[in-house]
């Protein structure tokens, strides 16, 4: 049996800071500029972190800075990125954090490459879509020239996801808080303190305390739902879902019509599993063209 410790209870991370879960909901009321940075050592941090080129050495840099930056941080940020008002928290999610602190390097190749392929009129599917990072940048090379499904099952992040939205009318993206699977069913889906871009429908270790709470969420077949938000063609798809991303696109790939068959697919794959292997093989059959990113081991 999981033992699913209490939401206060998290694991330590680096230099033992207590990795908890954080009642995101309580920080999405009041207007957008409640959470603005100070003037000094925060904005100075962050305009300094975001200042640095999006490489290795740049990298490095902008995470040293960060660290320094949300130093006894416990609230969110309320800051623009790509000329979005965002309300973004500096801890607990990887991908969030990166957004926050250092945009210009936070999958940067995979952020030109969609901005390379965009057109009026595009259709953009974000599954597994954590606080919309992708959706927003769709948004900003787009505008309301996308139209741009979010698919993503946690309550917590559904809800900062919309938040952000309706600070910044946009009316093209739609939030759909739901998981994805081969079949229709409910799942749990396991939340994680220390990075919540992590969360999985997958059944945990049994001794991995840093699993804080869990959420029951509607399953569906990817087919099935973007049928049902009436889309009739797939011009991008990015699916980032933990290790589910082969049997999510295995059932697709076998159900949908073929005009819905996306061209672009940038996914995240567990390369010891070989799915990275089945999963190109897969896109070559439907004549797709695949971005495969690996895992990244900077956090």
């Amino acid at each position: 049996m999981l033992r699913v410790p209490r939401g206060r209870r998290g694991r330590r991370g680096p230099r033992g800071r207590r990795q908890t879960d954080v009642d995101r909901l309580k920080h999405l009321s009041g207007p957008w500029g409640r959470y603005e940075p100070g003037p000094l050592r925060r904005g100075w941090f962050l305009r300094l972190c975001r200042s640095m080129p999006p490489r290795w050495a740049g990298e490095r840099a902008s995470l040293l800075l960060r660290r320094l930056a949300r130093a006894g941080l416990n609230t969110p940020l309320d800051t623009e990125v790509w000329g979005l008002r965002l309300r973004l928290f500096p801890s607990g999610n990887v991908a969030e954090a990166r957004i926050l602190f250092m945009p210009q390097q936070w999958d940067w190749q995979e952020r030109e490459l969609l901005a390379l392929r965009a057109k009026a009129g595009f259709v953009f599917v974000d599954v597994g879509a954590n606080v919309g990072g992708y959706s927003f940048w769709m948004h900003k090379v787009l505008g309301s020239d996308a139209t741009v499904v979010a698919i993503e099952p946690d309550p917590q992040l559904v809800a900062g996801l919309e938040a952000n939205l309706s600070w910044n009318a946009c009316d093209n993206v739609r939030v759909v808080p739901a998981a994805v699977g081969a079949s229709a069913d409910e799942g749990t889906l396991f939340v994680r303190a220390d990075n919540l871009g992590e969360n999985s429908l997958e059944r945990p270790d049994v001794h991995d305390s840093a699993i804080v709470r869990t959420e029951t969420v509607t399953v569906r077949p990817l087919a099935a739902l973007l049928q049902a938000e009436g889309l009739t063609r797939v011009d991008a798809l990015k699916i980032d879902i933990e290790g589910m991303e082969l049997p999510v696109m295995e059932a697709f790939f076998g159900e949908a019509p073929d005009e819905l068959w996306p061209t672009l697919i940038i996914t995240e794959f567990k390369e010891t599993a070989g799915h990275g292997t089945a999963i190109c093989a897969i896109c070559s059959s439907a004549t797709a063209t695949a971005r495969c990113s690996r895992p990244s081991w900077i956090s």
